[in-house]
């Protein structure tokens, strides 16, 4: 293991533990796959999504946001966005996940339409989605959506946190 940077021994001890008979969870699988996405190797992390879908890890939300993550950083939103589409539990982890895969890949208006359907799903937004939200009214340009999201997050009782207001600026 001499040598080895952390990514390359985060892999080395996964392979491990597959060998030793010992089974990922959704403890094990996020690192994992943030490992994948930030190295690049794509191909590694398809058969590690492929192992989480088997092994039933796919319904957990923490580990799908983690599958979502490591598609967008990669740059491949269709397949996040079909991991996101495939999701049984709409938490807001997932959805954060799935906006900030959008913003990162200069996708602003399919991230603000999904945070109009987050809305209409009943899901409670949370401070990262509004920065994520307002973020990409930024990127826009547009005026009129980062208004009615200043707006929202002020009745949605946000007006006392920084990084909203900050995102506002």
């Amino acid at each position: 293991m001499l040598g080895m940077g952390h990514l390359e021994t985060c892999f080395f001890f996964f392979k491990e533990m597959l060998e030793y008979g010992v089974v990922p969870d959704n403890f094990t699988f996020p690192f994992v796959l943030k490992d994948c996405a930030n190295v690049g190797d794509v191909g590694v992390g398809r058969d590690v999504h492929d192992h989480v879908v088997r092994t039933g890890w796919d319904k957990d939300v923490f580990v799908c946001a983690g599958v979502i993550d490591m598609y967008a950083t990669w740059g491949e939103v269709g397949s996040a966005r079909e991991v996101f589409g495939k999701v049984v539990e709409w938490e807001v982890v997932i959805w954060n996940a799935m906006m900030a895969g959008y913003g990162q890949n200069w996708c602003a208006a399919e991230c603000f339409g999904l945070c109009g359907e987050m809305v209409w799903s009943g899901v409670r937004q949370t401070v990262a989605t509004l920065v994520t939200a307002i973020s990409s009214c930024a990127e826009m340009s547009d005026l009129v959506h980062g208004r009615e999201l200043h707006g929202y997050s002020w009745r949605q009782g946000f007006e006392f946190q920084n990084k909203v207001k900050t995102a506002l600026v």
